[in-house]
């Protein structure tokens, strides 16, 4: 709101019109008066005109009164606030007035003082309004980026799916849903080829682009900040090569707008296409793939799940990141195959299969071998009692580790430290 609130008088009365308008220091208390006129239908055409925050009018005057001028103008101007002024100190009309959403009803003779007061307190209604506007706004945008964010995860039912996307005016035109991950491109030749710039300002900049490109491309269905990346999430109509077409269409003009804009480039990770919002969460679980891949296979610029699922190289590397992790984390209590899904941003699935393939175990059992293991060398190498072992290699329950350990070593702890 601009720090002088304008101010439109309406009255048929000049001595009135003018004596409000000159008599009272506006500019003193914050007010502009932007225009005067004596009869309604100037008034509503000043009102279009100068877009006042506060109107002073006359009911009764000629070619429109002030109560069909106070509706009209709300039409085009529904917060600005309308303070009456008459000469008949009639009841009906107040009424009338007060349904109106006037915001004040004073007799025109009123001193200036009563009348100043008056469009102050409608200021101060103006102010508390768009205070509340903004933190409605703000805790909207907050609640849309929730849900967003649940969207991807998976964790917004399906029964609700429509009504939630609803309250935030999100659509789903079409019947399939695709996500990329998009990210400043890594450098190629390490320190000497970094990009200096404040990585907040980098992820604001993509967001901004990425903003402006939604409002323009009608298959972006939003634009989700789920750190480190940002996700777009595609619903297409066409066929599966129309669809794949137009996303990849899509993103490079995203890369290109960047790139020309900031100088900057990105790489972004894309899953498949589904059918089906229950399914964003798939594609979302291999666009972070894909992208997280960039690294370990040297790729950049548009990298599709595709590209690098059936490729024996990657499943290789995924699988060497994956066994790194469990390596470095086999001592947390709570590991779990969710929590390293979430780190290799891998689905659950896909790390069974590698396991079965390379290992021909499944990951549960291969981290109590790693945990047995690593508790045969502190039995060996160290005076630690039973409970303490347990508890290095991440098993809270001492009797429950050692049940574990004779089931795979034929020994009780104590029996291999003897043995």
């Amino acid at each position: 709101m601009e720090n002088m609130l304008k101010v439109l008088i309406v009255d048929d009365d000049e001595v009135i019109r003018l004596g409000i308008a000159k008599n009272i220091r506006w500019e003193e208390h914050g007010f502009q008066v932007a225009a005067t006129a004596e009869n309604g239908l100037e008034g509503l055409e000043l009102a279009k005109t100068h877009k006042p925050h506060i109107v002073l009018t006359d009911i009764r005057m000629p070619f429109m009164d002030g109560l069909e001028m106070s509706e009209r103008i709300h039409e085009g101007l529904p917060r600005a606030k309308v303070i009456f002024l008459t000469a008949y100190d009639d009841f009906e009309y107040a009424r009338k007035a007060l349904h109106l959403k006037a915001n004040g009803y004073i007799l025109k003779y009123a001193a200036n003082q009563e009348i100043l007061d008056a469009v102050i307190k409608a200021r101060a209604e103006l102010i508390e309004e768009r205070n509340w506007r903004e933190r409605s706004d703000r805790a909207n945008l907050l609640l849309r980026r929730q849900f967003l964010n649940d969207l991807l995860r998976g964790k917004v039912a399906e029964a609700q799916l429509a009504e939630e996307a609803n309250l935030f005016n999100i659509s789903f035109p079409g019947r399939q849903f695709c996500v990329a991950a998009l990210a400043v491109a890594e450098p190629e030749n390490g320190a000497a080829g970094k990009d200096q710039r404040d990585p907040e300002l980098s992820f604001q900049s993509i967001y901004n682009v990425c903003g402006e490109f939604i409002a323009e491309e009608g298959r972006v269905i939003a634009l989700v900040e789920a750190r480190p990346y940002l996700q777009l999430i595609f619903n297409c109509k066409e066929s599966d090569a129309e669809s794949n077409d137009r996303i990849v269409d899509a993103l490079e003009e995203i890369q290109q707008r960047l790139k020309n804009r900031l100088k900057m480039t990105l790489d972004i990770g894309v899953g498949n296409l589904y059918e089906g919002p229950r399914n964003i969460p798939l594609s979302y679980q291999e666009a972070l793939q894909a992208l997280e891949m960039r690294t370990i296979l040297k790729k950049s610029g548009i990298i599709h799940i595709d590209s690098i699922r059936h490729n024996e190289s990657s499943q290789v590397a995924v699988f060497k990141k994956i066994v790194d992790y469990v390596y470095r984390n086999f001592n947390q209590k709570n590991l779990s195959l969710n929590q390293i899904a979430k780190e290799v941003h891998v689905s659950h699935t896909y790390i069974c299969t590698l396991f079965k393939k390379y290992m021909r175990v499944n990951l549960s059992e291969y981290l109590m071998q790693t945990r047995v293991e690593k508790a045969k060398e502190l039995i060996r190498n160290t005076d630690l009692k039973t409970y303490e072992v347990a508890e290095k290699v991440g098993y809270s329950n001492a009797q429950y580790f050692s049940v574990l350990f004779k089931k795979y070593t034929g020994y009780t702890p104590t029996e291999f430290r003897n043995s």
